[in-house]
């Protein structure tokens, strides 16, 4: 959306006598302006599945809305004479911004959906189309990754970042025997970055948001080179030593991932915030880590990931005042 909306996000809704929806959760992109609440299949699209006024109908909060499938759900629902419309949370912090700025709206003019500026050069053309299709083709053909090469920070080689995502794909590949799951993470990691940029971009998230991560991911970082350094140089290895490490690696990577969680939330789909999860999950996993590192024939690999942590490990990261 290049117009400002009141409040905007992705949420879950269903409508509980609507017979197009029935009882299904379905993601939306919802926009409050003024008076009005429109929801949208994704939130570059121009024109919006529906639009209500919100003065028409009777906000329930969360104690009284308990319907039929959201028992385990923070909900809010719309509700009049003809349906209920219902929009749930995952934060009690996510509810209560959302509440407190539909109640403060209540008697306010209604005003139309927002527009979005169509007309864009050759640069931002392409850009678009990047944006429109980050969680598909785009974000993972050659455009996608040399976004995210050439917007590492500036600390950062592009060309060590390229490797890096290279070692970790062979390695997924290698250990879980099985060349779709290398690509499927090599995927998940492009499309993560695409996101992020574009976060950054439209101004809708803050560089310096991302670095309330960076403590956990370093100091994830800093165990994974000693363990590197323990097995590549030590005359004799101690295993459970590196097991309990290993173990750090997947506690501080849970951290991070939290704070990620949190940050990126009201701007992807549960499904790309899920993706996010499930493949630093994935990748940070003890017992697939010693595997790796266990594995001669990943050494390489190996190395080019604990070079690259070393790398990132070198330089400290603050917030702009």
């Amino acid at each position: 959306m290049t117009e400002e909306a009141d409040k905007d996000g992705f949420l879950l809704k269903k409508a509980t006598t609507e017979s197009t929806f029935g009882k299904k959760w379905n993601e939306v992109y919802v926009a409050l302006t003024g008076g009005s609440l429109h929801w949208y299949a994704d939130e570059d699209d121009s024109k919006p599945k529906r639009s209500i006024e919100i003065s028409c109908f009777k906000i329930l909060d969360k104690d009284q809305s308990a319907t039929e499938g959201s028992t385990k759900k923070l909900v809010m629902t719309f509700q009049n004479k003809a349906e209920d419309i219902v929009f749930a949370f995952e934060t009690e912090e996510e509810y209560n911004e959302w509440f407190t700025k539909i109640k403060g709206n209540v008697g306010q003019d209604p005003k139309p959906p927002l527009k979005r500026v169509k007309k864009m050069g050759k640069m931002q053309t392409l850009a678009y189309k990047t944006k429109k299709n980050v969680g598909g083709k785009v974000a993972n053909s050659s455009i996608g990754k040399k976004l995210i090469r050439d917007n590492a920070p500036e600390e950062s080689d592009s060309e060590q970042v390229k490797e890096m995502i290279a070692s970790i794909k062979k390695m997924v590949e290698r250990e879980s025997k099985n060349p779709k799951k290398g690509q499927e993470m090599e995927d998940n990691i492009y499309k993560f970055g695409v996101k992020v940029y574009f976060l950054i971009d439209s101004g809708k998230l803050q560089a310096d948001d991302l670095l309330k991560a960076d403590q956990p991911v370093r100091e994830a970082f800093e165990v994974f080179i000693k363990c590197h350094d323990h097995i590549k140089y030590s005359p004799t290895v101690n295993i459970d030593l590196v097991k309990e490490k290993l173990k750090i690696i997947s506690e501080k990577t849970a951290i991070a991932t939290d704070i990620l969680t949190k940050l990126l939330g009201a701007h992807l789909k549960q499904k790309n915030v899920q993706m996010v999860q499930d493949t630093i999950s994935y990748l940070s996993d003890a017992d697939r880590l010693l595997r790796i590192f266990q594995d001669n024939s990943l050494q390489e690999e190996v190395s080019d990931i604990a070079n690259a942590a070393n790398h990132y490990t070198q330089f400290h990261f603050y917030a702009d005042k």
